[in-house]
């Protein structure tokens, strides 16, 4: 497992009712489970099958600022290229699966890619995220209790503070544009 030089906090999530590890972990990330962040106003969710990378481009293009959630494995073909975020406009991409890049295909991404699979693919390919990549991992895979997260290939992770802080104070102000509501009992009355 990568982590940040002297960070432990994610080896001591506690479980807590039926959510798994990866579940706290995301938990701890975002201040609400997996399941329930997927269907926030915020978050675009994507279908792709086989090439991911038009679908992406046109939801970053289309809705800038929101979390682009990818229901399932984000694949892109041989040859595609894909190219999002920037340092004043970075993106949070949620992966609800694995990352399957085939040989020839490029990707760069400048935000925060969190992966919830259990495998990164680019051999190659030529991948970099520019800011932070999070992996969940699948303890059934691996360790008790741990997971395991394989990376085939050599994708290219670089780390930017500024990048990453421009990003918290971006979903910030999405959460306030594209908050969720609920009602409360007791406030809603129809009188027909």
């Amino acid at each position: 497992m990568l982590v940040r030089d002297g960070d432990d906090s994610l080896f001591d999530l506690p479980v807590v009712g039926t959510l798994s590890k990866g579940e706290m972990m995301f938990l701890a990330g975002f201040g609400m489970p997996p399941a329930a962040f997927r269907v926030q106003a915020a978050v675009r969710r994507i279908v792709c099958g086989e090439d991911c990378a038009e679908a992406l481009q046109q939801a970053a293009a289309r809705f800038p600022g929101r979390v682009l959630w990818i229901d399932g494995n984000l694949r892109l073909g041989a040859g595609s290229a894909l190219d999002l975020g920037s340092a004043t406009q970075p993106l949070l991409v949620v992966v609800d699966g694995n990352v399957d890049l085939a040989a020839g295909a490029s990707a760069v991404l400048r935000g925060l890619i969190w992966v919830r699979g259990a495998a990164w693919s680019s051999a190659g390919a030529a991948a970099t995220v520019i800011g932070a990549a999070v992996a969940e991992g699948d303890a059934a895979v691996g360790p008790p209790d741990e997971g395991r997260f394989t990376i085939t290939g050599n994708p290219r992770f670089v780390f930017d503070a500024a990048t990453m802080e421009h990003l918290k104070k971006v979903q910030v102000r999405s959460v306030f544009d594209f908050a969720s509501f609920t009602r409360l009992p007791g406030s809603w009355r129809d009188f027909r």
